[in-house]
Formats: structure tokens, C-alpha cells, sequence
């Protein structure tokens, strides 16, 4: 994030139900007329399809990414209608599956995607099914761009309510392991459990429970490892096979050791779905000496009704606003253990759950810039809980709607007309070694968007380094050149032969290299992470599309427009100066004497074999000062509104930069 810099200013007037207009949200938003659609392999024009999944927080974060691509980037996007009913779920509808949420038949490799970001991704539950996949269609598997910047958390929450009752009055913190430890547990028990901070299981209807052996408390492989890893095989049946399953009063309620002979005072614990986390807080709860009496809740609206009405401990994952308002703790355990979870040991608290940034893998050749944009995404959670209980509290909706006015905004200097540097276009902006996080160019960097570097410096080894002898160099060099231009009259116009000659041999291998590197040198002009062996390969081919820059260029010629010229003004000098070579080389008599002077037919070959070869170099120049549109669409000023969230965004004034 960018630090002290920052600053939030979420002003939401609601998500009405709708579909999006012709109204912007953004001040300087790009007109939806204006905006551009992508083409699918058919040459037909479709938005781009942003992914949402069942819960608050990618509700929230797929809207916003879907308003920043087209009021910022000006492309079409639009929500997918079809809700995303898991983590893995984003695996599947990048890929183009048409069933995505179905675990029978996914339907995948039927048709082109029409789904290319998700956001907010919990994929790190899901990390083997995203491997498989991958293994049995690598054509259409998605692109992980890394992690939003927060784990997704999972665990045994108690509300902000009776946490601070039981401090206030108690000293007791209840959110803490060693608070449970066996001195502390009468007081836990009898003053927690006797309804002074907590509710009854008898406040509970049992109708409202699902039953146990409809839920994990059945799985035998999770509640055999419970018992082997806690001893407490009072709290578990055995079966025939020799696994166990939970002992459940009623079918319903299981109670741990520290209060199973008096459960009127135990402390309810809810979870929902099949028994989400039931395993592990089972293991809390004996490890650490917690009264639990944990229930399944029979469906999400009494999950709901219970951990509301019912004092108790819940089951909950962050970020989400379900809870929210009720500012639920997350219960500290012991540090978690990898290695013992993977046994199947856990009484450890649990580790958070990576949660990333996905793209379609053709979203780079459809639209490089919105996968550009975001791989640069990154919140952390609290900066995500705070925008959750924002929405919460203003009463709005998450699903498909309009958001009237979204101000995410970073501090800009009031004497500057500009953002912070580094904070525009194409692969500038990006994570690309332009600026660190507190808007400061990289390596001695300058200038608007961190091109240049001061005078008498060049940009080398990824920083500015000192110019000191390479004028000189490149005055030698720019010689060599020059002879080199002038010999090749006499290499590339020898006699015809009936057999190749060595002559011959050798300068068709050298042309052929060249177009090689040429070609390997354009490839690097395309904004993609490539393989550090090869990136080095791409790098000094670049050297052949007359990118000089880290050999010191702009140490001879100057800034970016002198440089510019001098790479465009290369190809019409040397093709204005072969002739002209030629015909001075005529009037000189050592030459004509010996036969050197140059004829005319040949010294036309020697140019068009010039041109031949320095076509794919001449193409590329020839696209270097394609102005790339400023994407945030407007002037910026001191009280710019660049991108919360969204790292190295900010509004400048230039309609266009030449780069």
C-alpha cells in the first residue's frame, strides 16, 4: 500500500438493483460510449467477464474491479450473473467450464470463456484441484497473479459484546488460550456458562440442529484423528471398522470433557454448512479447556438466527460482513503447526487461507493492461473489513448494481499538479521496477512517470549509473559503424559462382542471426513475465530492435525525444549515404585504379540488402511513439483521486505520453 500517503474516503449513496447506465461513478470516468469491447476467437465484440463468488467480500471487490475497468480502462465489463458457490469455483469458470458450481459434470472445454478476472479467490483451500485441472487441460487453465495481499482466515469467534463483559468484570480475557488454562476454568465455566455472558443450550430449539450423523461429527476420518490426537475417547462411538464418529446427546449436541458431566453450563458453539471446522473446534475446546457444546445449525438462516440471538461461540471466516456488526474476535490459540494439521493433529489455531487474483489465460492477449491492472490489486484485510461494514452500515446490497459514488483516494502534494510518480500508464505503472510503495521512482529514476534519469546518467543494471567515458565509447562505436556500413559494399557484392563461397556462406548465416535476434528482440517489447534464463536472451536481443538505452544511449544523444530521432534518423542516413559513398568513391583515383570505386548497380543492391535486413527493426521503431491514452481520463491536481487498493493508479494531467 502506499503507506501515510494513504487515505480512505468510501462515500456509498447504495447498490440499487439495475443495470449500469450511461451515468459514471468516477468524476473523470470513461463514457461507456467511449469504452471498448474485447473479441472473442470468433472476431465477435464481448465485455469482459468479471467473476463473483457466494460471499460479501468478492461481492464487494468483484464490483469495484468491474467499475475500475470500465470508467478507468475503458473496456466494457459486466458481472457474471452465475454466482460462485466455492473456492475452487474460479478454476473452472476462467477456464470456460459452463457448469461451473456443478461437481458431476463441469462442462469444460465446450466453448471460449466468457468469465477473465476474479477477484478475492479463496484458492488456497483448493490447491490440488487447481493442479489437476491444470494437468488435464493446460490450454484453458486460468493465470494466478498472486495474492490480494490478506489471508482469508477461518476459526472460533465470540462476539465484541461479551469479550468486553467478561474483561470489564472478570479480567478474563476470553479470546486468549492461556485465559483456559485449569486455575481459570472454574471462573470461565461458572460465570461464563451460568448466563452471565453467555446463553443456554437451552435456548436453542433442537429442531434447529441438524443431526449429527447427517454432518461432519460423523466423518470418520476427521473424528478418528480426533481421538487419537486428544485421548478423549468418552467424546466419541466406536464402529465396527475401528474409526469412531462424535457421541452427540440427542443427535445433536456434542459436548466437550470440561463440563460433559454438567452440560446446563456449557457454552453453545455453532457452526453451519456440513459442520464447517468441526474437527478443530473439537480439538480447541479439549486442548484448551473450553465448556463447548458445539450443534450444527440446521440451514444458514438459523447459522444466522443462533450465533445472533444465542450467546455463544461461532463459527466465522474473514474477510466477511455477515457478523460485522457485531465486531466477533477471533479466539488466539496456540501458533499454528503445519506439520501436525497435515497429520490430522488440530489443536494448533489454523493458518490463513491464501486467497489470490485470478485471469482468464487469454485475457494477456486480449487485454494486456486490464491483466496488468489486476496483478497491481492489493488490500489488506482490515482495509477490507472496514469497506465491508461500510456497505453493512449504509443498508446497500452487494449483488449486480450501480455504485452511485466510490471516491478511493491517495493524497497528492498541494503544490504539484501531478501524483505521486510512477502512477500511470501501461507497464509503467505496474509493479515493474518504476516506483516503490511510497510513490518514489526506483534506482534514481525521474521525471513524470519515472523514465529518466538526471543528467549525465543512464539507466543500467537497474539503476542510473554514471555516463562518466561512454560518450566517448559511443563516439568509437558510432565509427565502427560507420566503416562497417561502408565495408559492407565489398562483402555483400561479391562475383556470382557456380558453388557458394565462404564469403557468400558467412554472410547469409550473420543475416540470418540477425533476423533472429530481430525477432527475439520484438518479443521483448511485449509486457509478459518471461523466464529469467530467457529474459537475459531477450535482453541483449533487444540490442538489435536499437534498444540502447542500457548501453548508455542517452548519454550521447540526450533525453527521450533526441533519442528517439537519433534511433528514427538512422535508416534514412545510411540509405541517403551509401549512394552518396558511392559516388565520392568515384572520384577518387586510388580507388577506380585498383577497381574499388563503387558501381552503381551494386551499390542499389547493398542498400536494398540493407533495408531488407533492418526491415523488422525499422517496423519496431517505427511503433515507439505510439501514444498510449491516459487512462484515468483527466486532470489530476492536489486533491487527486487515484485507486485505493488498486497500487500505482493515479489521475495526471497529459491526455497522451509519448514513451
Amino acid at each position: 500500500m502506499l503507506g501515510a500517503m494513504l487515505r480512505l474516503a468510501v462515500v456509498l449513496l447504495g447498490l440499487n438493483l439495475g443495470v449500469w447506465g450511461s451515468e459514471l461513478c468516477l468524476d473523470d470516468g470513461v463514457p461507456e460510449g467511449q469504452r471498448k469491447y474485447i473479441q472473442d476467437d470468433a472476431g465477435n465484440n464481448i465485455p469482459i467477464g468479471v467473476f463473483e463468488m457466494a460471499w460479501a467480500s468478492s461481492a464487494l471487490l468483484s464490483q469495484m474491479t468491474a467499475l475500475m475497468i470500465r470508467e478507468v480502462l475503458g473496456f466494457h465489463a459486466e458481472v457474471d450473473p452465475t454466482v460462485g458457490g466455492n473456492g475452487a469455483s474460479p478454476v473452472f469458470a476462467l477456464a470456460g467450464c459452463t457448469d461451473f458450481n456443478d461437481k458431476v459434470n463441469r462442462r469444460c472445454g465446450a466453448q471460449e470463456t466468457t468469465i477473465h478476472v476474479s477477484v478475492d479467490s479463496w484458492i488456497g483451500s483448493y490447491a490440488s484441484t487447481e493442479s489437476q485441472f491444470a494437468k488435464e487441460y493446460p490450454r484453458l487453465a486460468a493465470e494466478d497473479l498472486g495474492s490480494m495481499g490478506y489471508l482469508g482466515e477461518e476459526s472460533m469467534y465470540v462476539s465484541r459484546a461479551i469479550l468486553n463483559a467478561a474483561y470489564s468484570e472478570s479480567g478474563l480475557a476470553l479470546d486468549f488460550y492461556k485465559s483456559r488454562v485449569q486455575e481459570l476454568l472454574d471462573v470461565f465455566a461458572l460465570e461464563c456458562c451460568d448466563a452471565k455472558y453467555f446463553g443456554s443450550i437451552y435456548d436453542v430449539d433442537l429442531s434447529e440442529l441438524a443431526l449429527c450423523n447427517e454432518t461432519d461429527l460423523s466423518d470418520r476420518n476427521q473424528m478418528s484423528d480426533y481421538a487419537k490426537y486428544t485421548g478423549d475417547y468418552d467424546g466419541v462411538v466406536s464402529q465396527l471398522d475401528g474409526t469412531f464418529v462424535a457421541k452427540c446427546t440427542n443427535n445433536r449436541w456434542w459436548y466437550a470433557p470440561a463440563r460433559r458431566q454438567n452440560a446446563s453450563t456449557c457454552i453453545p458453539v455453532f457452526t453451519a454448512g456440513t459442520g464447517w471446522k468441526a474437527q478443530p473446534m473439537m480439538q480447541w475446546s479439549t486442548a484448551y479447556g473450553i465448556p463447548a457444546a458445539l450443534g450444527v445449525s440446521g440451514g444458514w438462516s438459523l447459522f444466522l438466527k443462533h450465533v445472533r440471538t444465542v450467546g455463544c461461540l461461532h463459527y466465522w471466516w474473514v474477510p466477511d460482513s455477515t457478523f460485522i456488526e457485531m465486531l466477533p474476535e477471533q479466539l488466539i490459540f496456540a501458533r499454528h503447526s503445519a506439520n501436525e494439521w497435515l497429520a490430522g493433529d488440530k489443536k494448533t489455531g489454523g493458518q490463513g487461507s491464501y486467497v489470490s487474483k485470478m485471469v482468464s489465460n487469454n485475457l494477456q492477449s486480449k487485454a494486456g493492461r486490464v491483466r496488468e491492472f489486476v496483478s497491481n490489486i492489493n488490500f489488506e484485510l482490515p482495509e477490507v473489513q472496514d469497506l465491508l461494514l461500510e456497505f453493512e452500515q449504509s443498508g446497500s446490497a452487494y449483488n449486480a448494481g450501480k455504485i452511485e459514488q466510490l471516491s478511493i483516494c491517495m493524497d497528492c502534494p498541494a503544490e504539484s499538479m501531478h501524483c505521486p510518480k510512477g502512477s500511470t500508464i501501461d507497464e509503467l505503472e505496474a509493479a515493474a521496477g518504476t516506483t516503490d510503495l511510497s510513490g518514489e521512482c526506483f534506482g534514481g529514476r525521474e521525471g513524470l512517470t519515472c523514465g529518466d534519469c538526471s543528467d549525465g546518467h543512464y539507466w543500467g543494471s537497474n539503476q542510473c549509473e554514471p555516463c562518466g567515458a561512454v560518450p566517448v565509447a559511443w563516439a568509437l562505436s558510432l565509427t565502427l559503424v560507420v566503416l562497417g556500413v561502408c565495408g559492407s559494399y565489398y562483402m555483400l557484392t561479391s562475383s556470382y559462382t557456380a558453388k557458394a563461397s565462404v564469403m557468400m556462406s558467412t554472410t547469409a548465416a550473420l543475416g540470418m542471426l540477425v533476423a533472429l535476434f530481430q525477432n527475439l528482440g520484438v518479443l521483448n517489447t511485449v509486457a509478459v513475465p518471461w523466464p529469467a534464463g530467457l529474459e537475459a536472451t531477450l535482453n541483449f536481443a533487444s540490442i538489435f530492435t536499437l534498444n540502447l538505452d542500457a548501453l548508455g544511449f542517452s548519454c550521447a544523444a540526450g533525453g527521450n525525444v533526441a533519442r528517439y530521432v537519433s534511433t528514427a534518423s538512422f535508416f534514412w542516413i545510411v540509405v541517403l549515404a551509401l549512394p552518396l559513398v558511392g559516388l565520392l568513391t568515384n572520384f577518387i583515383p586510388i580507388l577506380k585504379r585498383r577497381k574499388l570505386a563503387w558501381e552503381r548497380n551494386k551499390t542499389i543492391s547493398t542498400t536494398g540488402q540493407f533495408l531488407q535486413v533492418g526491415f523488422t527493426t525499422m517496423c519496431n521503431v517505427g511503433l515507439m511513439p505510439q501514444p498510449r491514452r491516459n487512462l484515468l481520463g483527466g486532470g489530476c491536481g492536489p486533491d487527486a483521486k487515484p485507486l485505493r487498493g488498486f497500487d500505482f493508479w493515479c489521475e495526471f494531467s497529459l491526455e497522451t505520453v509519448i514513451c
